[in-house]
């Protein structure tokens, strides 16, 4: 009964909250743009936003509002504080309401995260059921945000993995979904995301070329707007200094005196696209597409907040306009719904939630060419994310202790070199010795893992599940899994990075001749950890 009535909370309370921040967003940014010259409001969005988290969030953090979600549930088992959450709720109010490039989804996201985490902590639930609750009250945000119920729900459960899902609270998430949904249709209505009206659409080969092709198309800007995000947050990171806000507030000044459309959360631009009361050209829509992408990765990356999610879907509506115009193909709404999914997809690594979005928005008739445009846009850009705090897959209890450990000390392992945790000289398996030769081997020294070598060349390892499967007389050549290695001045963050976002339990350290000296295991790493926070 507790853990329901926390989940009733969470949802009543979230939807009050992301009203009550929709309802002061649209008035001010109204009143603001009808009393005072774009480029003077974009200057100022990024420094005030800046300002308020400097002197008022104990958290200090800025930027995309679902990486700083990923990184308190990922490393803080979603413990958020109600001062972080409404401060970081006002600084994406300021940012958005002076036209600052981002979309109300970030909020909107830690408001529900930090109602639920700060629930499930009033009702004294164990640490498991915070994370849960945190989880459960994200979705409850983004449900809220769009009127879109499922979509929310997935992308709460997908975003924190890019090939995985946190299924365990589907359930729990539905519950608090519907409350804050209901409360928020209530107070504000159903306001129809996309005005974008498709006919019936006929499944023809032609169909699906031009679905690949978007998808394609969705995946190189994808690409292109991933680049250019954490290209500008790496350069503002190393260059930290105070006047980083303010040269993002006159970059998007600059902006604005020739596409002011691309400001704040671009809402209205896309009502206007579908609706055809802003005429859109083939050159408009790329500019749009272009200004768009540079404007969100300023305003995100030298000190404003908010979310990517509405951002990714404008790049998406103007990707779509510009393809149906180059094909002349009488129905955009087919082509906008499939660039939406596709370029959702691709950036936010979240496949599911790409083609529940265009199913409830668009409806079901542009549901295959999105499947199809989503799916080739996800595979080929990879594991290619716009979230730094997005994992591959869920670990296991020892990888979240290490990265756990890893994000406390900070700083201080960025200049330990692997060379100084590894062991050096392991003994190898030679790459000429049959399966039966290598499993005496793994016997006598009571290995599990062991490296494989030609000369002293790295060929790659071998596991004892393997070779017990094959037969003794085969070349253990044959069997051999190759996993790239890491030269001795690889650094210990880096490399806690790569064990957390694959399967591997042992990294090999080669020179620049691919000879073997020395191997490193999480064991190690959570041993030089521990002594490092000794020192």
């Amino acid at each position: 009964m507790r853990n329901f009535a926390a989940l009733l909370l969470t949802g009543l309370m979230t939807g009050i909250s992301v009203s009550l921040f929709l309802v002061i967003l649209d008035f001010s940014s109204k009143a603001l743009s009808s009393s005072l010259p774009a480029p003077l409001l974009a200057s100022l969005s990024i420094p005030s936003a800046y300002l308020i988290v400097r002197l008022l969030s104990d958290s200090k953090k800025t930027g995309s509002g679902v990486d700083r979600f990923l990184e308190t549930y990922h490393l803080r088992h979603g413990v958020a504080t109600l001062r972080s959450t409404a401060v970081s709720a006002a600084s994406s109010l300021l940012t958005m309401c002076l036209g600052g490039s981002a979309g109300p989804e970030g909020p909107g996201l830690t408001m529900g995260a930090g109602i639920g985490s700060w629930v499930a902590r009033r009702f004294g639930l164990d640490p498991e059921k915070v994370k849960r609750l945190y989880i459960t009250g994200a979705a409850s945000g983004i449900a809220a945000i769009f009127r879109a119920p499922l979509t929310g729900t997935v992308f709460a459960l997908e975003i924190p993995y890019m090939y995985d899902m946190e299924t365990g609270v589907f359930v729990s998430s539905l519950i608090a979904v519907v409350v804050s949904y209901a409360f928020t249709v209530i107070c504000l209505g159903t306001e129809q995301l996309f005005p974008f009206q498709s006919g019936t659409v006929e499944i023809t080969p032609d169909l699906l070329v031009n679905s690949v092709a978007v998808g394609l198309i969705s995946a190189a800007v994808s690409f292109a707007f991933i680049s250019l995000f954490k290209a500008l947050k790496a350069q503002a990171n190393r260059t930290k200094s105070a006047l980083v806000p303010l040269a993002g507030g006159s970059a998007l000044a600059a902006i604005s005196f020739a596409f002011p459309e691309v400001l704040g959360t671009g809402f209205e631009t896309i009502k206007g696209i579908g609706s055809g009361t802003i005429p859109i050209t083939l050159s408009f829509a790329v500019a749009l597409l272009v200004m768009k992408m540079l404007a969100t990765s300023v305003t995100l990356s030298t000190g404003g907040s908010g979310g990517l999610f509405l951002p990714c879907i404008f790049m998406g509506v103007t990707l779509g306009e510009a393809y149906s115009i180059i094909t002349g193909h009488p129905d955009s709404a087919v082509f906008v719904a499939a660039a939406v999914a596709g370029v959702f997809a691709a950036t936010n690594k979240a496949l599911l939630t790409s083609i529940l979005l265009v199913s409830e928005t668009f409806g079901p008739v542009v549901l295959l060419p999105s499947i199809v445009a989503a799916s080739i846009s996800f595979l080929i850009t990879k594991d290619r994310s716009i979230h730094d705090h997005q994992l591959l897959r869920r670990v296991t209890k020892k990888e979240m202790a290490l990265e756990m450990f890893s994000h406390r000390m900070g700083n201080r392992i960025k200049g330990v070199r692997v060379d100084r945790i590894m062991v050096s000289k392991p003994a190898a398996i030679d790459s000429g010795a049959t399966v039966g030769e290598t499993l005496e081997t793994l016997k006598k020294f009571g290995y599990r893992v062991m490296p494989v070598v030609s000369g002293r060349t790295y060929v790659g390892y071998v596991t004892l599940d393997i070779l017990l499967v094959e037969e003794k007389e085969k070349p253990v050549s044959e069997v051999v899994v190759f996993s790239d290695p890491v030269m001795p001045d690889e650094t210990l963050d880096r490399l806690v990075m790569r064990i957390l976002n694959t399967e591997e339990t042992h990294v090999y350290v080669t020179d620049a001749e691919s000879n073997l000296l020395g191997v490193v295991t999480q064991s190690d790493i959570i041993k030089a950890v521990f002594e490092l926070g000794d020192q």
